[in-house]
């Protein structure tokens, strides 16, 4: 599952620039606003860039270039530059979740107890293996707390503050499936993007399906 490891890029930084907090976030967000040229659409990440030009099979072709000034950029800069729409975020977002979800982390095979640096790094991607979530938490709250936990854990496009995992209304299913409703803010330049999405639990198949994401596909 190497491949996985490499699905999650923290927000975007220009060279030369520190990340932006507090007031610094509020000033970045208004300079976002005024700019017309992005046409309300947001920054994007690497692997979105990779994936719309693998999507489309342009990543080879030489031919596509434009000169702007004295600069030669590729259209896929052109694109990075100018923005994401959010439902094209949103799309992205909700496929990592479900990948995410359905990954089974290198400690639960591999005693990472002494190394702690790898146990807390990318490596350790993913999520408990269902059995042990199961035995662990024995009650809908408990196991929407570690739901919670590993989505926090895992995916730094979630702001944790906002995120909240409760037992959707539905009564558990013949085979004792739970399903589960999650909701966040995905962060964003200029405005956070609202989520709503539900992680349906089967603990008899080990699997966590994702369900009723905005913007799957």
């Amino acid at each position: 599952m190497l491949p996985a490891l490499f699905l999650y890029a923290r927000p975007v930084l220009r060279r030369g620039r520190r990340p932006a907090t507090g007031h610094g976030m509020a000033k970045r967000r208004q300079s976002s606003d005024r700019d017309p040229g992005r046409g309300g659409l947001r920054e994007m990440s690497l692997m979105h860039i990779f994936r719309d030009s693998a999507a489309r099979r342009d990543s080879r072709d030489q031919g596509r270039r434009y000169t702007e000034g004295e600069r030669d950029l590729t259209v896929l800069s052109q694109k990075r530059r100018e923005g994401a729409s959010e439902e094209s975020l949103r799309r992205n977002l909700a496929r990592d979740i479900a990948s995410l979800m359905n990954t089974i982390r290198l400690d639960v095979c591999v005693d990472l107890a002494d190394n702690p640096r790898v146990r807390n790094s990318v490596i350790n991607h993913g999520f408990q293996d269902m059995d042990t979530i199961w035995r662990e938490n024995r009650t809908p709250g408990d196991l929407a707390h570690a739901i919670r936990e590993a989505l926090i854990r895992n995916e730094p496009r979630l702001r944790a503050e906002t995120l909240e995992v409760r037992l959707d209304e539905i009564a558990p299913t013949v085979d004792q499936r739970l399903t589960f409703e999650i909701i966040a803010e995905m962060i964003a330049d200029p405005t956070d993007i609202p989520l709503q999405f539900y992680a349906e639990v089967d603990p008899a198949a080990g699997k966590i399906a994702m369900k009723r994401m905005q913007g799957d596909a």
